[in-house]
């Protein structure tokens, strides 16, 4: 895929900054599994909100349509823009961004002999709008534990044999909890 240079953020900004959570995990480089595994973060998403979710909450911004209405263009603004990416235009849709289509191909030796059965595959890409990058002052990242961490966690605050004391020194960071490949925790122990 592609990469592309920053564009300047749109005049539109957001109103607050925002909360996000990351976890860190220790991964290789894919690019050469003999380097040493380093530490990167992931985003830890609170959930996913969906088409009907997200015009409900349209509506709390004074919205004058319906959820329906709402649901209603979201649904035409996809099939049309599908319809424009295969007939071969770029779909630029303000500080949303762009889409345009993507192909992937079996090169040819020569120009003549490469047809469109060289093409294999074709998909939408898309390259977020003004108001979609530099996104990085609006949001005030904290890390929590890991899915698997609290899961477990969790798990052993229902079984009782962690207190939800130490649950709560999981998640703010004071205590941490191991799990090896097997599954077996070790006791929650407390930061040094």
């Amino acid at each position: 895929m592609a990469k592309y240079a920053r564009k300047k953020r749109s005049a539109i900004a957001l109103q607050s900054v925002e909360q996000m959570n990351y976890s860190v995990t220790m991964r290789k480089n894919p690019m050469n599994e003999n380097d040493p595994k380093k530490a990167y973060a992931n985003v830890q998403y609170e959930g996913l909100v969906k088409l009907e979710q997200l015009a409900e909450h349209i509506k709390t911004h004074g919205s004058p349509y319906t959820r329906d209405m709402i649901v209603g263009i979201a649904t035409a603004l996809v099939d049309c823009t599908r319809e424009y990416l295969t007939r071969g235009f770029k779909v630029a849709l303000g500080d949303l961004g762009t889409f345009r289509i993507s192909i992937a191909q079996r090169a040819a030796k020569t120009k003549k002999a490469f047809t469109a059965n060289n093409i294999t595959d074709a998909w939408a890409e898309y390259e977020p709008g003004g108001y979609f990058v530099d996104l990085r002052d609006e949001i005030n990242f904290t890390e929590v534990p890991n899915r698997t961490v609290q899961q477990v966690a969790a798990k052993l605050v229902k079984e009782g044999t962690i207190t939800q004391e130490q649950w709560q020194a999981i998640l703010d960071g004071s205590a941490t909890i191991e799990i090896d490949e097997e599954g077996n925790v070790t006791p929650v122990t407390p930061e040094p």
